[in-house]
This record gives structure tokens, C-alpha cells and sequence, in this order.
């Protein structure tokens, strides 16, 4: 049917102009062959038959062009390339571009051309909505305003799919979000329709999954903080590689804990005095340098040990041992000390032999210790009281020496002076001097005896020296020119007086 009321009309009055000239040109005919049959003019008739059917022919070709023409507008164009346009669009081929003559608006092949327009639309709108939906993009929605019609429901239709698809998935994405932060979301209770519900439940288990693994971990970690570190978490209570990964914590605290037990057991023995054994257990990594760490203790501790019987030693006055092992750090220190301290009690030893045989020559060297201070030390009394103690007895000496000399040349009158001494050495002086004052008064009325003896009287000491003349052998050997005076004798031997 022709929407077009023009060509219709057209092709009807086509019709009924064709139908009349063919019914008058019969008409005509049929008279024109009665008259025949009674006259003799039928050739003539014949020709004028001719003619009027030449007539209607050329009125109908005429009449068909011109129908012909009409339908080709109303087309738009070839009726076989309507057909093929219209194949390729039924084929889903929309990649033909459609040409109309200028001013075609209502054509068939300007209607297919909107058609086709309409559909390449529908197709970029949902060609761009898969893309972006595969590329992630799922907020992009296509403008259902941009077409008409049950394409516009098509378009609204996609829009509300992507919505009903992408809002669970918003929601999954952010409880994945929410987790990835160490965060736990409250359980999933509504929402996620029809196939959705699956993941609802996914992630209510991903949560239940975190939950329990978090609470493990927090038990752990405050056992550690408290010290619990015999604390194991049940690994059956979790599955795939969360129950992998507490049991891994659970070997995390045995592997550290095994070698800390040790640690501790070797600590707690050296704190009470003893002496382990070193450690010959294998361990790897860092562990094997705690052990090696506590084998070089016990080590070191060795040189402690070593110092020890020294010192054990050393408070007998057995000065045989020194430490000879060689140590690291502070237990190098110490061994070091020790035989220092060996050292000098050693020297000290050495130093109170000779006093006591009478030998002080190590008053010197006491004395420049401490670069010259006498001390090696703010606190050292031991080098100042040998000092002391070697001036003492030099002083004791050099006053002794002093009487002795004053005896030997006759000054009996010569005393020590008992101030420079202390304690017994002052008494010793002092008893000194005081016997020498006995000695004296007995001795100047043993001269007075003896001079008072007319007869020359000397008296001599163990080396056959003079210690004293009397008056009569003074002035025996003053006249022989032996010596001026009897003072003079004293220590000649006597031997002289034979001369």
C-alpha cells in the first residue's frame, strides 16, 4: 500500500484511462467489422483498426512511465538496491552508507537511512557501554535521551543493568577495600539479589575468615608481650593459606623461642657461678649467632675463671701463676689486671726482701711512681706507706751512722734528733740517745780512772784501732811527735805507737 494518496490516485486514474480507450477502441471494432460484412469497404476499415490500437499502445506506454517514475521517487532509489539495504540491515551490516537525491525526506530510502542511523546509534551506545564495562569504567551510562522509541527502552534497559550489576560490585569493592585496610566490616546482610547473594556470602566469609586470623594474631602478640611464649594458636580453625599461616606463626614462635630457651637456661646458669658447657646444637641464621655469641661468652668467661685461680692464689701470697689466655674485650681487661696486680705484689714482695735485708735502693723508684707523684693513684696508699716506710728506716740508718760517727771521733756529746721519727723508730732513738748519755757518764769517769793511773794506758777496739789514751800514754805520744792530742789518736791504729 502507497501512503502517498497522490501516486494513488495516479495509478488509478491510469487504470480506469486505459481500461476506457481499450473499451471504446473495442466498440469501434466491433462496429467497424458488422459495417464490413455488408459493403465493400473493409480494407479501409482495416487500416483505421490499426491505427487506433497504435494509438492506445503509445497511451499506454506513456500512462506506464509515468507510474513507473512515480514509484521510483516514493523507492528513493533502485528497487533492487532498496532490497539489498534492506538485507544487509536485516543481516546486521549497517556499513553501507546510504545517498539520497537532495530534498528527500520521504523516500522509503529516506526512512531506511533514519532507520539505519537510529540503529548504528544503538549499537555505538551499546558498543561503548561493553568497553568501558570491560575496561573497568562502570559508572559510564549511555544517554537514553539520545533516541526514540523502543531503541530508548533498549538503552534504559542496558543503564539499568549496568546499575543492578555494578551496585553489588561498588559494595564488594569497597568491603575489599575496607579489608585490604585491616579493617572488619560488619556482616552482609541484605542487598545482593538473586546470583549476587553468592558473593554476599563470599565476602561474609572473607570477613569471618579475617576476623579469626586477627584474633589469632592479637593472641600471639600478647602472649609475646606478656612473655607466654609457650602460647600456640589451632591452626584447624582456618583453612587454605590463612590455617598455612598460623601454623607458620606458630613455628615463628617455636623456631624463636627454642633458641631463647637456651639463652636462658645459659644466662641463668652463668648468673649463679657456673660454667656451661659451649652450645653444639645446630642453628641457622641469626640464631647461630646468638650461639655463637654465648660460646664466646663462656669463653670469655673462661679468662674469669683463669683469673680466678690466680687470684685464689694470689691470697695465699703464691705468686707462681699468672693468666696466660688470651681474651677478648673486658675479660682481656681483667686478665690483664690480675697480672698486674700480680706484678707489683711480686715487686712488693721483692721490695720487703730487701728491706729486710737491710737494702732500700727501691725508695727511688717508689718514689717516681705516678710520673713522680709517689702514688699511682688518688686512692693508692700502698706506694706512699712504702715510701714512708724506706724513709723511715733511712732516717732510722742515717741517725744510727750520725752516733756511730760521733762516737767513733770521740763527740759523745752528739744526739739524734728524735723529732724526724715516728712511733717505735722514735723510740728507738730516743732509747739511742739516752743510752748514750749512760755511756757517757760512765765512760768519762772510766777516763777519769784511767787518767788518774800514773802509768801510759791505751785501749783499743776488735781492729786494733785506738778508741783512747790515757794522760800519761797522751803525753808519751805527744813528746814523740806520735799525734798533737789523744783526740787525735782515736781510730790509728795502735800499732803506731811502736814507731
Amino acid at each position: 500500500m502507497f501512503k502517498d494518496m497522490g501516486l494513488k490516485k495516479m495509478l488509478m486514474s491510469g487504470f480506469v484511462s486505459m481500461t476506457l480507450i481499450g473499451g471504446v477502441i473495442g466498440v469501434i471494432g466491433a462496429k467497424m467489422t458488422a459495417g464490413t460484412q455488408g459493403s465493400t469497404g473493409g480494407g479501409a476499415t482495416t487500416l483505421i483498426m490499426f491505427a487506433l490500437l497504435a494509438t492506445a499502445a503509445v497511451l499506454a506506454i506513456g500512462l506506464g512511465g509515468r507510474i513507473v517514475a512515480a514509484v521510483l521517487g516514493q523507492l528513493g532509489g533502485e528497487a533492487n538496491e532498496v532490497a539489498e539495504l534492506a538485507n544487509k540491515v536485516a543481516a546486521g551490516d549497517l556499513s553501507k552508507e546510504i545517498h539520497l537525491a537532495p530534498g528527500d525526506t520521504t523516500s522509503v530510502m529516506a526512512a531506511m537511512k533514519r532507520m539505519v542511523d537510529a540503529i548504528r546509534a544503538l549499537a555505538a551506545d551499546a558498543t561503548s557501554l561493553s568497553e568501558t564495562a570491560t575496561a573497568g569504567k562502570l559508572s559510564i551510562r549511555a544517554d537514553a535521551g539520545q533516541h526514540v522509541g523502543e531503541f530508548r527502552k533498549i538503552i534504559e534497559g542496558f543503564n539499568a543493568t549496568l546499575d543492578a550489576v555494578v551496585e553489588p560490585i561498588h559494595d564488594a569493592a569497597k568491603h575489599i577495600d575496607e579489608l585490604s585496610r585491616g579493617e572488619i566490616f560488619e556482616e552482609i546482610t541484605s542487598g545482593y539479589q538473586g546470583d549476587f547473594g553468592e558473593l554476599r556470602e563470599s565476602l561474609n566469609r572473607c570477613k569471618h575468615a579475617n576476623e579469626a586470623l586477627r584474633m589469632d594474631i592479637r593472641t600471639m602478640c600478647i602472649a609475646s608481650y606478656e612473655g607466654h611464649l609457650d602460647t600456640r594458636v589451632d591452626p584447624e580453625k582456618h583453612q587454605g593459606f590463612f590455617s598455612r599461616a598460623v601454623g607458620g606463626l606458630n613455628n615463628l614462635f617455636e623456631n624463636f623461642t627454642a633458641p631463647l630457651k637456651v639463652t636462658t637456661g645459659y644466662i641463668g646458669k652463668i648468673s649463679q657461678g657456673e660454667m656451661p658447657e659451649a652450645i653444639s646444637d645446630e642453628y641457622r641464621g641469626d640464631y647461630n649467632q646468638i650461639k655463637l655469641s654465648i660460646n664466646r661468652c663462656i669463653d670469655g668467661l673462661g679468662g674469669l675463671v683463669e683469673a680466678n685461680n690466680v687470684l685464689q692464689k694470689l691470697s695465699v701470697n703464691d705468686h707462681s701463676q699468672k693468666v696466660e689466655g688470651t681474651y677478648l674485650g673486658i675479660y682481656a681487661e681483667v686478665g690483664h689486671v690480675v697480672n698486674e696486680i700480680r706484678k707489683r705484689l711480686v715487686y712488693i714482695g721483692k721490695t720487703a726482701s730487701n728491706i729486710a735485708n737491710g737494702d732500700t735502693s727501691d725508695l727511688e723508684r717508689y718514689r717516681a711512681a705516678g710520673n713522680g707523684a709517689g702514688r699511682l693513684s688518688e686512692n693508692d696508699t700502698l706506694v706512699p706507706n712504702f715510701v714512708r716506710m724506706m724513709e723511715s728506716i733511712n732516717a732510722l740508718v742515717s741517725d744510727a751512722n750520725l752516733l756511730s760517727e760521733a762516737s767513733i771521733h770521740g763527740n759523745f756529746d752528739t744526739r739524734a734528733d728524735e723529732s724526724r721519727h715516728q712511733g717505735d723508730f722514735r723510740k728507738v732513738v730516743a732509747g739511742v740517745n739516752a743510752t748514750l748519755d749512760t755511756v757517757v757518764d760512765k765512760v768519762v769517769w772510766y777516763e777519769a780512772i784511767i787518767d788518774a793511773v800514773p802509768f801510759p794506758i791505751h785501749v783499743i777496739d776488735m781492729d786494733m784501732n785506738w778508741t783512747m789514751l790515757n794522760k800519761a800514754f797522751e803525753k808519751l805520744m805527744v813528746d814523740t811527735g806520735i799525734v798533737p792530742d789523744r783526740s787525735a789518736a782515736v781510730g790509728k791504729p795502735c800499732s803506731s805507737a811502736a814507731a
